[in-house]
């Protein structure tokens, strides 16, 4: 399991985290596929703007820690991510 988490800098965060040896996954869905045949799931790019936004901000921790590993991970978050709470993110409509 993975704990979402809206992030200003997706990529910067997942750099950051993975350079601290914590795996960070990227919001995965056809909606930020660039590779994805919109046409052919039916989907036309902007019918959908919240959705399409949370994937390019959203970022997945880990759930399966160890307290120690929790611990590093909190101390990562609070000093280096500009971590916003969900729904708070300035270019969120």
């Amino acid at each position: 399991m993975w704990y979402p988490l809206q992030v200003k800098n997706r990529d910067e965060a997942v750099k950051h985290f993975s350079n601290h040896q914590i795996e960070l996954r990227t919001w995965q869905g056809p909606l930020n596929d660039p590779d994805c045949d919109m046409e052919r799931a039916q989907y036309r790019r902007g019918s959908c703007p919240i959705g399409e936004q949370v994937g390019r901000y959203c970022v997945a921790l880990p759930t399966m820690l160890t307290a120690k590993d929790l611990e590093r991970i909190v101390l990562v978050a609070k000093r280096y991510l500009d971590i916003i709470p969900a729904g708070n993110h300035p270019d969120v409509l």
